[in-house]
């Protein structure tokens, strides 16, 4: 990993050490995005051993200042989450532009970092589809069960199944690898049948 690489993920840390929301990693209070960067990192490390310099930034601005947008502040119902979503996809692509444009990066990394971030053409761009697989392997292994004990059965499988699509067979395959509860893993398998 290059120096200006090193310096700009110590950064968007920086960043994200920010967040108020905070889990216990480890017995350790740590901030919410901080924690997901370093999980999204890892499934991305092992999803390739040669990550591009785009794709390691991306791991850690993925959601950079997420919160400083919370989806209480746009309308609840579906049109109003579609749109909360969207506007999240451009803000974390701004932002993250910002901080590697303040940096001196080239303007070909902001570039692929920007098509990362937005997911562009997943199953054209195999960074985004790395990515995208990271992100569905985090919601799999470290979200599904609290996010099952809140919504109905129908709607979890809806998830689960549009999440399985986007999937390549390499994220697919590690997937089906997880420690799932035994409930979680009877809705991945209504999910892929």
């Amino acid at each position: 990993m290059s120096k200006s690489i090193k310096v700009a993920i110590t950064e968007f840390d920086r960043i994200n050490s920010n967040d108020p929301k905070k889990e216990v990693v480890d017995g350790t209070e740590v901030p919410f995005e901080l924690a997901f960067s370093d999980r999204l990192t890892s499934w991305v490390n092992r999803l390739t051993s040669t990550p591009s310099d785009a794709l390691q930034l991306a791991c850690r601005c993925q959601h950079i200042e997420r919160w400083t947008k919370p989806r209480d502040t746009y309308p609840m119902n579906k049109t109003g989450y579609l749109k909360w979503r969207s506007d999240l996809k451009s803000f974390h692509t701004e932002r993250s532009s910002e901080v590697l444009e303040s940096l001196g990066f080239e303007l070909k990394t902001i570039e692929a970092l920007k098509i990362i971030n937005q997911k562009k053409a997943i199953k054209l761009n195999s960074d985004a589809q790395i990515m995208e697989d990271a992100l569905c392997l985090e919601f799999l292994d470290h979200q599904l069960e609290k996010f099952a004990a809140k919504y109905p059965e129908e709607k979890i499988i809806v998830i689960l199944k549009k999440s399985w699509k986007k999937m390549s067979e390499d994220g697919r395959a590690i997937a089906l690898k997880i420690s799932f509860t035994e409930a979680d893993l009877e809705l991945v398998k209504k999910a892929i049948s």
